[in-house]
């Protein structure tokens, strides 16, 4: 399925943020129109701004971008993500993670919380990547970004976001395809038609960021 999709529908439950929630998409194809939203690129010594209850979006990038390709590397971060989301009763809707850098959609209960957890995050994956490569003491990630949810409609285009990640990096040719994102338990729990309609409601369509 493409972005030809032309069936709106509406969906009443699992809204984050307001009571209609728009999905995402199977096949996100290339093919772009008019619109744009425009992301600007994370300092590597970002602010943090801190509320309780709040949805983030989440962006860390590997030290001197260097690659985590093999797939018990990544199966760790993913591991350790939802355990710790779990510990600190975040809510994970969506998450990435690529060779150098990965995004997380979260809700944050307790902001002062937030911290310590991508340090918990950051240090327990090197830790475990180290052992597991026999580099004991390497650092692997940067200073994390983050970036407060505005809207719905921000909630929504930062969540096709994520998911196309892979795509717009070229490591695949649609989002199913990656085996290291969310997007496919979204694609089995909602069905096509709930991710296509996400794409058509909420497209990205220009790319300033990482």
């Amino acid at each position: 399925m493409g972005l030809n999709h032309q069936k709106s529908i509406k969906i009443t439950q699992d809204a984050p943020l307001l009571n209609r929630a728009h999905p995402l998409c199977s096949g996100l194809s290339h093919k772009l129109n008019n619109k744009t939203t425009k992301m600007q690129r994370p300092l590597h010594h970002p602010p943090h701004v801190l509320v309780d209850n709040t949805w983030y979006f989440i962006t860390s990038h590997t030290l001197g971008e260097k690659d985590i390709e093999r797939e018990d590397i990544k199966n760790i971060w993913i591991n350790i993500l939802k355990e710790l989301t779990k510990k600190f009763n975040y809510r994970l809707y969506a998450w990435v993670i690529l060779n150098n850098h990965y995004h997380i959609l979260c809700k944050v209960e307790n902001s002062k919380d937030l911290p310590n957890f991508i340090n918990r995050l950051h240090g327990s994956s090197s830790y475990s990547i180290n052992k597991k490569c026999n580099s004991q003491g390497r650092k692997i990630w940067q200073n994390y970004w983050d970036r407060i949810i505005r809207d719905e409609s921000d909630f929504w285009v930062k969540f096709n976001y994520i998911h196309y990640n892979p795509v717009k990096h070229g490591y695949v040719t649609e989002p199913g395809k990656w085996d290291y994102s969310s997007y496919r338990y979204f694609l089995k729990r909602k069905g096509e038609t709930w991710v296509a309609d996400c794409w058509q409601s909420y497209p990205i369509l220009e790319y300033d960021f990482e």
